[in-house]
């Protein structure tokens, strides 16, 4: 009876250890999340790289452009993030709160679209075919679908 009990513990404590290991996460504290956007990043990189087929000359002049264009994408839809935040927080808003709102989500949304259309300036386009320029949102799109797949 006591071997059946002690072999019962020692089984649950062996399972409780084990399943402990199979589902601890990653550090995702600062620096475990800015190595896996670094991470991210160069995955990103050497995929559309290779998949436009971009020559050493064409990517040095490609990449600076396209994290100019992802920055300012980014800081737009951050500054939307919040707002949508603010918004679900519960917070009752006036009228004119609201119609401020609307109109600050206008213009964020207007930004988001101005940098997105205007983020090929003339000496990218003279650096990098049309082609690979009309390429990067599938490329761009694929590895998202690709890497999140798995």
């Amino acid at each position: 009876m006591y071997r059946s009990r002690m072999r019962k513990i020692s089984v649950a404590l062996l399972f409780g250890f084990c399943s402990n290991a199979l589902f601890a996460q990653p550090d995702m504290g600062p620096r475990g999340a800015r190595q896996n956007s670094e991470r991210f990043e160069a995955l990103r990189m050497a995929f559309i790289t290779e998949a436009l087929d971009l020559t050493t000359a064409e990517a040095e002049v490609f990449w600076p452009v396209m994290r100019e264009h992802q920055l300012e994408m980014k800081t737009a839809q951050s500054e939307l993030d919040s707002l949508s935040a603010n918004i679900l927080e519960g917070s009752k808003l006036s009228d004119a709160e609201c119609l401020v709102l609307m109109d600050r989500i206008h213009e964020l949304r207007v930004e988001e679209l101005t940098a997105h259309d205007a983020w090929i300036p003339s000496d990218f386009s003279l650096a990098v075919s049309h082609e690979n320029i009309i390429q990067t949102v599938n490329v761009n799109v694929i590895f998202k679908r690709y890497f999140f797949m798995f």
